[in-house]
């Protein structure tokens, strides 16, 4: 079975470097990250931002950390066997307080975002935009040999820096993203906003922590992170508060930034799932999410496809899309005050924003921010298969409401000649297929759920006295 891609383009005029130069006795750095341009992006510019790093040691570790993000990869799903595993550069963000940074795994199980303060980048932003950064080997090889005594100045944009000579070149790749690629990095945002605080270490423990994650254990290890003492320990015996974290061996992935570490904050879902974990290394933060387990990637999940069944007031929709972008984040307490929404309508403006790459999720700050990934999502939505099968369900008039359930709504659907019961209940929702039996709402809704809910949501639910 083939698997669905997007053919994906970045074009760039020039490769990034890093130059070194000297002045009066004085060696200087040059950081030039090139930007790609093409058709998909809403940003063109020749420049972005340019001014000087504060701290160039932990800058350049951070970038390393960010790209090899986007070169991992802890397992190759059975569908992507035949497919040859490329990544796509990073995307790049600069706004008004500073430059955001964003990588996603091949295996689509460990999303990246790298937040580089302001106050961090002696600057100034020329052009706010989203887009593809290069990251080439030659580039990741000069960031290794910075020391900490250098300056380093940072210049993002298509056309190179002063210092370079202008060529007519053009660097094109060409990259087929699986779909499942695509609806992962979109899944990954998603999951972060159902996350929540739950411990807070600081440096000294925040590094001892991280020096006990366990080397060559593979990645299909898992433990549970368990409080003792003053800080946190991995355990294998399941404790009360305890949250377990697979795919353990990911977390190898900070060993490089672990002594730039000013603090750490671990975040996860209330039932467990996904974990994230935001290391503070000054002013700058760098977020990891992880999957629940390294052979279960984000497009596998499913929390967010009740908010996409029902397509959203599109006056809604650019309301708070304009909001964000007026703004660059914000609450969605805030949203909901000041726009006059309802949170049921709130969470459908933001599932469809999210669904097309057009916002994203800062735990640090509880928000939402706008920024347009450069990628094609079209496909993304209009290939879910379980969204797909629930409304083929209700075309098919395969929903049948039960008339005696009084205190939730039931209903039988019929799908492959059996019939489904599905109860639609206050405090979660249930169905008899295999799906669900296996993995309750742990992976998202099941498409008999889904096709329940669509058929009540369009005024073809039962009948209430």
């Amino acid at each position: 079975m083939s698997t669905a891609t997007v053919v994906h383009r970045t074009r760039y005029c020039t490769s990034s470097a890093l130059l070194r130069s000297v002045s009066e006795g004085v060696q200087a750095v040059g950081l030039f990250l090139a930007t790609s341009e093409g058709p998909m992006h809403t940003v063109q510019a020749p420049l972005f931002m340019r001014g000087v790093v504060r701290r160039p040691q932990a800058v350049a570790d951070l970038l390393l950390t960010l790209s090899q993000v986007a070169r991992s990869r802890f397992h190759l799903p059975a569908a992507m066997l035949r497919q040859v595993a490329e990544h796509a550069d990073p995307v790049i963000t600069c706004h008004l307080d500073g430059i955001r940074f964003e990588a996603f795994s091949q295996c689509c199980g460990v999303y990246a975002r790298l937040d580089l303060s302001g106050e961090e980048l002696d600057g100034v932003v020329v052009t706010p935009g989203t887009t593809n950064v290069d990251f080439n080997p030659e580039l990741r090889a000069a960031l290794s040999s910075i020391g900490g005594d250098e300056s380093l100045r940072l210049t993002v944009g298509s056309q190179g820096i002063e210092f370079q000579t202008d060529t007519a070149t053009i660097l094109e790749r060409v990259v087929e993203l699986p779909v499942r690629w695509l609806k992962g990095l979109v899944g990954a945002e998603c999951s972060q906003s159902r996350m929540s605080l739950r411990w807070q270490l600081k440096a000294v423990e925040a590094r001892r922590l991280l020096a006990t994650v366990p080397r060559g254990g593979g990645p299909r290890t898992s433990a549970f992170l368990t409080p003792a003492g003053g800080g946190l320990r991995f355990s294998q015996t399941p404790q009360s508060g305890a949250v377990q974290v697979g795919g353990l061996e990911r977390l190898r992935l900070l060993d490089r930034i672990s002594r730039h570490i000013t603090g750490l904050r671990i975040f996860s879902g209330e039932d467990g799932g996904p974990t994230a974990w935001q290391l503070s290394v000054g002013m700058s933060r760098l977020v990891l999410v992880l999957s629940p387990t390294a052979s279960r990637g984000f497009s596998g999940d499913g929390d967010g496809l009740g908010d996409l069944l029902v397509e959203p007031n599109g006056e809604d929709v650019s309301r708070v899309l304009h909001w964000l972008a007026a703004r660059g984040s914000s609450t969605s307490d805030l949203m909901q005050t000041h726009l006059r929404l309802s949170p049921e309508d709130l969470a459908g403006c933001l599932a469809h924003l999210s669904a097309n790459g057009l916002i994203g999720y800062d735990l640090a700050d509880s928000a939402y921010f706008h920024r347009v990934l450069p990628y094609d999502l079209s496909r993304v939505s209009r290939l879910n298969p379980r969204i797909l099968g629930a409304r083929g369900l209700v075309e098919a008039g395969a929903v049948r409401w039960d008339t005696d359930q009084i205190e939730s709504a039931a209903a039988w659907i019929l799908s492959s000649e059996v019939e489904h019961r599905v109860v639609l209940g206050e405090t979660g929702d249930r169905c008899s297929c295999p799906w669900w039996s296996k993995h309750g709402l742990d992976r998202g809704p099941c498409k008999h759920i889904l096709a329940a809910r669509i058929a009540k949501g369009r005024g073809n639910g039962p009948a209430r006295a």
